[in-house]
């Protein structure tokens, strides 16, 4: 909870100050290269940690029942949400569930008592196939919401948050290999000050009102996952630890990449309102964790 916390106090310091100054105003190009360097740092480290080898711990039923969530009824959500609300507010929401497996999933799974080695594997692949996916999946909902971003960014972008971070952190890990916690601290340290850099660097156009608005959304989008996730176990007679091995990863996105993409893009606004859907995933998902 406590990574919670540190997020909300972030992002409410980066408003405050940003707001009793104009630098935000005048410094956007600075911020924008700050921005992209902490990017980077809080991608990285979860990079060097990566592990392809655990693939041979794959089962099928999780995998399928991961597929079903993460590229079928995700997708279908996110068109119906910018179908429906046809504002910002929506298509942030739709960017944010269309790339699976969220930075948190190992800290989900254990805390739930599921199936850890499953788990990880099942992430290895879904991690993958959404990436190669997600810039064709936005452009998609982009187009029926009436909203402009290009492709080619988006994909140049997820090269370089996604694939550059994981060669770099390849060839990292053959010199020095960083402990969990260390990756961890460096991870939660860049995050914090990333989500600090985009309030800070959008505060003077940040609606409050309009951006708590986005909170029953991004609650009905994670309570009808979970809910058909444990219906799709049920139907395929998972065992407890194996429905924990893909809930979380499908329920769950990896936020920290969408905001990355939508930085990288100039996309700053959109990713303040990603930001606030990840406070309610975390609440959520670890709310479900321990009660499941």
């Amino acid at each position: 909870m406590s990574k919670v916390y540190f997020a909300f106090l972030s992002a409410a310091l980066g408003v405050l100050i940003g707001r009793l100054t104009d630098f935000p105003v005048e410094n956007q190009k600075l911020l924008s290269g700050i921005i992209t360097v902490l990017v980077f740092l809080t991608i990285f480290p979860a990079m060097i940690g990566f592990r392809f080898g655990r693939i041979r711990e794959l089962k099928l039923s999780p995998l399928v029942a991961s597929f079903i969530l993460n590229f079928i009824w995700s997708p279908l959500f996110a068109f119906a949400l910018v179908k429906l609300l046809e504002n910002e507010l929506a298509f942030s929401v739709a960017a944010a569930i269309l790339f699976p497996c969220p930075s948190m999933n190992a800290a989900y799974v254990l805390l739930s008592g599921g199936n850890l080695e499953v788990s990880t594997a099942i992430m290895g692949i879904n991690f993958v196939v959404g990436a190669a996916l997600y810039p064709f999946l936005l452009n998609f909902v982009a187009k029926e919401a009436n909203y402009k971003i290009p492709v080619s960014q988006v994909a140049v972008s997820i090269f370089a948050v996604v694939f550059l971070p994981v060669v770099v952190g390849k060839i990292v890990s053959r010199i020095y290999q960083p402990s969990e916690k260390v990756r961890r601290d460096l991870t939660e340290i860049s995050l914090n000050g990333l989500v600090f850099t985009v309030f800070f660097t959008k505060s003077h156009e940040i609606n409050l009102v309009e951006v708590f608005s986005i909170l029953p959304i991004s609650i009905a989008f994670l309570l009808s996952t979970i809910l058909l996730a444990e219906a799709i176990s049920k139907l395929l007679r998972m065992k407890r630890e194996e429905h924990l091995s893909y809930v979380f990863l499908t329920a769950g996105k990896n936020n920290s990449t969408v905001i990355a993409v939508l930085t990288l893009s100039g996309k700053y606004h959109l990713a303040v309102y990603v930001m606030i859907h990840q406070f309610v995933q975390i609440l959520t998902l670890l709310l479900y964790s321990k009660k499941r």
